[in-house]
C-alpha cells in the first residue's frame, strides 16, 4: 500500500480532477495504520476529497464513476486495481503503475467482489488550475510593472528620493490590497493580522470608527489614496503635490492611532504599516515641496488618477467577494456531506483488506480473458 498502492490512490484522485501531492499522499498512506479501504477513505477525508467504500451488487455497475477502485478475487487472492469504464462500455484496469489493460465485462463481473472505493469527481478542478495560473501571472505582472514603473522613474529624474518615494507609495499600495482582502473575504488567509493577542486587523477595519460618515470605509481610502497618488507621481514625475497630499494623510495618523490603543484596543498591523509609508512618503516629500509646481494640469492628472483607482478598487472588491461567497458555499457543503446522518458508508461493514499492492504475478496467472494474459 505504501508504493503501487499510494500510486493507485493518486491515480484515482487525477483522474476525477483532484490535485494532491504524491508526497503528502505517500506520507498519509505511510501514517495510516488501516490495513483496510479505511486508509483510502481516512487520506481522502484528511485531503476533504469526497469519498465512499461499500458493497454493490453488479447492477450498480453503471451508475458507478467512469474510474472507481475495485476488489477482484481469483478465489485464491484478492487484489485491489483501478477500473476505467470505456465509452463504449468496456471495462479496462491497472494495478496503479502502468497502462489501463483491456478487461472484459464478463470476466470483470465474475472476479468483481462487489467491494469498490470512489471519490466524487471535482469537475472545476480545471477552473480552479486556471485560477490560479492566473493568479501567479497576475502577481509577476504586478512585479514587472513595478520594475519597469521603478526604472522609469530612476531614468527619468535621477532623484533617489523620488525612487524612496514610489517605494512607500507601491508598498503602501500593496499593504491596502492585503486590507481589502482582510475586509472583503470575511479575514480569511492573513496570519499577520493575528501576530498576538493584542492584534486584530478584523476588529479595527469593521469597527463604526473605520467608516467616514457612517459611509466611506476607511480601507477603500487607503487603496484609492496610494493608488492615486502613485499613478499621479509616475506620470507627473514631480512631488510636489504628492508631498501634499502625504503631509495631508500624515495629519489624521495620530486619531487613526488613538482609536486603536484607546477605543479599539486592538492593534492592526496592516493598519500600522500603512501608516508608516504614509509618513515616510510625506518626510521624504518635505524637502522637494514647490508649490509653484502644482498647476491645473496635475490636479486633472490627480482626478484622473483617483477615478482609475477606484474603478480598479470596485473590480478588486467585486472579486474578493466572490471568493469569500465561494468559501462559504464549500464550507457548508464539506459540513453537509461530513455529517453521518448524510452521507453513510459501509466501511466498518467491510472485511478488512489487505491493500498492499504487491506483485501478484505467480498468484493470478490464472486471471485471463479470451486466452489473453492480463497480470
Amino acid at each position: 500500500m505504501i508504493e503501487n498502492g499510494t500510486y493507485l490512490l493518486k491515480r484515482l484522485l487525477e483522474f476525477q480532477g483532484h490535485d494532491v501531492a504524491e508526497k503528502e499522499l505517500r506520507l498519509r498512506m505511510q501514517s495510516d495504520r488501516e490495513k483496510s479501504l479505511q486508509a483510502y477513505s481516512n487520506t481522502c477525508d484528511f485531503f476533504e476529497v469526497r469519498n465512499a467504500s461499500m458493497r454493490v451488487p453488479p447492477a450498480a455497475l453503471g451508475k458507478l464513476p467512469n474510474y472507481f477502485i475495485a476488489q477482484i478475487s481469483n478465489g485464491q487472492k484478492e487484489l485491489l486495481v483501478l477500473i476505467k469504464k470505456e465509452t463504449n462500455g468496456d471495462i479496462s484496469f491497472t494495478k496503479g503503475v502502468g497502462n489501463f489493460q483491456p478487461f472484459a465485462k464478463n470476466h470483470f463481473l465474475n472476479e468483481w467482489t462487489g467491494v469498490v472505493f470512489a471519490v466524487e469527481e471535482n469537475k472545476t478542478s480545471t477552473n480552479i488550475r486556471r485560477f490560479l495560473s492566473k493568479k501567479n501571472a497576475e502577481y509577476i505582472g504586478a512585479i514587472c510593472i513595478f520594475l519597469f514603473a521603478l526604472l522609469y522613474i530612476a531614468f527619468s529624474t535621477e532623484s533617489l528620493p523620488q525612487l524612496l518615494i514610489f517605494c512607500a507609495l507601491s508598498s503602501g499600495l500593496v499593504l491596502s490590497y492585503f486590507l481589502l482582502q482582510q475586509k472583503y473575504s470575511n479575514g480569511q488567509g492573513l496570519k499577520i493580522c493575528k501576530l498576538s493577542k493584542k492584534s486584530d486587523c478584523n476588529s479595527v477595519i469593521n469597527s463604526p470608527q473605520a467608516k467616514i460618515f457612517n459611509k466611506i470605509e476607511l480601507t477603500d481610502l487607503c487603496w484609492i489614496y496610494f493608488g492615486s497618488v502613485a499613478l499621479l507621481q509616475l506620470i507627473t514625475l514631480q512631488v510636489s503635490l504628492v508631498g501634499i497630499i502625504a503631509i495631508s494623510g500624515a495629519a489624521v495618523l495620530p486619531y487613526s492611532i488613538y482609536i486603536q490603543a484607546v477605543i479599539i484596543k486592538k492593534w492592526c498591523p496592516l493598519c500600522l504599516g500603512i501608516a508608516g509609508f504614509i509618513v515616510v512618503t510625506a518626510l521624504f516629500s518635505l524637502p522637494l515641496l514647490d508649490f509653484f509646481a502644482i498647476d491645473v494640469l496635475s490636479l486633472l492628472i490627480l482626478l484622473s488618477a483617483t477615478l482609475i483607482s477606484i474603478m480598479a478598487l470596485s473590480q478588486i472588491k467585486k472579486g474578493f467577494k466572490f471568493k469569500a461567497s465561494s468559501f462559504e458555499n464549500q464550507l457548508k457543503y464539506l459540513t453537509l456531506w461530513r455529517t453521518p446522518q448524510v452521507l453513510e458508508t459501509l466501511i466498518d461493514k467491510l472485511p478488512l483488506i489487505d491493500t498492499r499492492l504487491e506483485d501478484y504475478d505467480k498468484d493470478f496467472k490464472h486471471l485471463q480473458q479470451d486466452g489473453v494474459e492480463i497480470i
